[in-house]
Formats: structure tokens, C-alpha cells, sequence
């Protein structure tokens, strides 16, 4: 499993410096190189990115000035929403999720080139 430790650190770097990216970098590496299965693979990635996200947030708390308000609600939010994702993607054909993943993925890089 050595072959997976690069990647990892590859992830962890993304998701520090920018707070996202590494899961996509993550889901691609396992579905190209690990070969899992596309569901299996989003959620081996999702998996890796929660203590790699609570790691980042530990630091940015320390470090920075957050708004805990926000970040709560927020939480709470996604906590709602990560459930319902995570329950839904069961039913997603793998060719519908890779287009949906896809579509997120260039509309998000339109709204931070030209945003």
C-alpha cells in the first residue's frame, strides 16, 4: 500500500493550502490508478478527507480568524446535506456521476476564473 502513501501526502497538501481540491486529485488517483469502482471510490475519498479536514481546520482555528457562527451553521448544513448526498449517490448510475462531478467541476472553475 506504499503506492497510495504519495498520493496521500499529495491530498493533504491541496487540501491545506486550499481547503478543496484534494479530493478530486484523491477520487481520480482511485479510480485511475487503485482502480475502485466509482462508488467505492467517492467514498474511500470522502473517508480520507475528514480527518485530513479536521487536521486543516485545527490549524486555520488556531492560526486565524474564523467566524465560529457561520462555521456552525454551515457544519449543520453540510452535516444535512452530506447525509442526503451520501444516500443518493447509492442510486446514481457510475457514468451519471462522473458527468455530474464533471458539470460541478467546470461551472465551480468558471465561477472562480471569471467570478
Amino acid at each position: 500500500m506504499r503506492r497510495v502513501y504519495i498520493p496521500g501526502m499529495i491530498t493533504g497538501f491541496l487540501n491545506g493550502l486550499l481547503g478543496a481540491g484534494g479530493g478530486l486529485v484523491l477520487l481520480l488517483f482511485l479510480k485511475r490508478s487503485v482502480e475502485l469502482p466509482a462508488h467505492r471510490a467517492h467514498a474511500t475519498a470522502l473517508a480520507v478527507m475528514l480527518p485530513l479536514s479536521v487536521l486543516s481546520a485545527c490549524i486555520y482555528v488556531g492560526s486565524t480568524e474564523i467566524s465560529l457562527k457561520t462555521a456552525v451553521w454551515l457544519a449543520l448544513g453540510g452535516m444535512a446535506g452530506g447525509y442526503v448526498g451520501a444516500r443518493f449517490l447509492r442510486r446514481i448510475k457510475p457514468r451519471h456521476l462522473g458527468k455530474i462531478l464533471g458539470a460541478v467541476l467546470i461551472f465551480s472553475s468558471l465561477r472562480m476564473i471569471f467570478g
